[in-house]
């Protein structure tokens, strides 16, 4: 009989936000070949007007999506044990129905020091998985650093998606020993090279137009501002060009703007929030993928292009520069710097370069795998 295991995070598809966080979609959907798993993802209150929250089944896993109560922008130190109280009456239900006999927690904090106290009352070994922004944050002497570290305390692993990540951990005193570095994975049914032609005549796009890709959330930390600069400064002599930006974020009105202020709305696609099917189409078709982040873990969006083939013009943050040190279609930028941008996309564009030196993306088979083998204590 498998294991009953508890995923516990916000960034996870839910009634409000169906695409979000499809990552970890994909790694529960693995991981529910290895263990008997069960999502607690919490729906910020502020999102619950027209979604639907409640009890949901899916994919053979339980999904809950109770609401989490909390005063934005103020007590964030108190953040955790609000999340706590928010899911505790949903969690004792599906741990009453099936004991649970393992708990992780996906996001520091609030949703891993909330997953870990759960841990702690079922006496049950708890994980953490930190993704980026989440340890990034973390500054010396912070509130929120202290209350972080609290919850790696009760953690008998971390999961790191880089090893910048942990590196970052282990600054703060946390034991190397306790970081597992283990790579998101991709979807190798959707994401593998396809006919560039083919894929442009789906889209009833030109055959001879040079496509530029943003994909991800539409925030100001993303790099979106350089983003409208540099390309603006490249469409203004080069009138093939296009940019094509998908999904959808709290900052898409100021990156509109930042479009009509440069004078090139009338050359930017709004694809919107889309399937990872969708997604998979766009990033075959175009030239190059573009993420301007002014801090990562190690971004998907880059291991998928790489995985249909395309290159990638990335900032040089978080865990991007490993991935480009292992691969030659990742051309590495400066954050917070438009012009350097622009020189690196005018080179991808004048000619891709697709060296010798390229990362084995794994798939979410063998990234549910590693994550079993660390779980189980297996990996030593």
């Amino acid at each position: 009989m498998k294991q009953r295991l508890l995923f516990l995070s916000n960034l996870y598809p839910n009634p409000a936000h169906p695409n979000q966080a499809t990552f970890n979609y994909q790694q529960v959907k693995a991981l529910s070949d290895l263990f008997d798993v069960s999502v607690l993802s919490p729906i910020p209150w502020v999102d619950r007007i027209g979604a639907k929250v409640g009890r949901q089944v899916a994919d053979k896993n339980s999904h809950a999506y109770p609401v989490y109560w909390y005063p934005p922008g103020i007590m964030r130190a108190y953040y955790g044990k609000m999340l706590l109280r928010s899911v505790s009456a949903t969690a004792e239900a599906m741990h009453r129905q099936r004991p649970f006999a393992l708990v992780i927690g996906a996001w520091l904090y609030p949703d891993g020091w909330a997953a870990g106290r759960l841990a702690e009352k079922w006496r049950v070994p708890f994980y953490l998985k930190v993704h980026g922004t989440d340890v990034n944050r973390l500054s010396p002497g912070g509130v929120l650093t202290k209350v972080s570290l609290q919850a790696i305390a009760r953690a008998r692993g971390v999961i790191c998606v880089s090893q910048a990540l942990k590196s970052r951990l282990v600054d703060f005193g946390v034991p190397a020993a306790k970081c597992h570095v283990v790579y998101n994975g991709v979807n190798d049914q959707i994401f593998y090279p396809r006919d560039k032609a083919d894929c442009r005549q789906t889209l009833r796009l030109g055959a001879g137009e040079r496509l530029l890709l943003y994909v991800g959330n539409l925030l100001k930390t993303k790099g979106l501002g350089e983003l409208a600069v540099a390309f603006s400064r490249r469409a203004r002599v080069n009138s093939n060009e296009r940019l094509i930006v998908v999904g959808a974020g709290p900052w898409e009105r100021c990156f509109r703007e930042c479009i009509a202020r440069e004078g090139v709305a009338e050359r930017v696609y709004f694809a919107g929030s889309i399937s990872h099917r969708d997604i998979a189409i766009w990033m075959n078709a175009a030239d190059v993928l573009c993420l301007p982040s002014y801090m990562e873990g190690v971004p998907n969006v880059i291991l998928e292009a790489l995985a249909c083939n395309t290159p990638v013009v990335a900032t040089a943050v978080g865990g991007v520069p490993e991935l480009a040190r292992e691969d030659d279609r990742i051309t590495l930028v400066q954050p917070r710097n438009p012009e350097s941008l622009k020189v690196a996309l005018e080179k991808v564009f004048l000619g891709p370069m697709l060296g010798e030196r390229r990362i084995a993306v794994q798939s979410w088979r063998v990234n549910a795998a590693t994550l079993a083998s660390i779980l189980s204590g297996e990996d030593g």
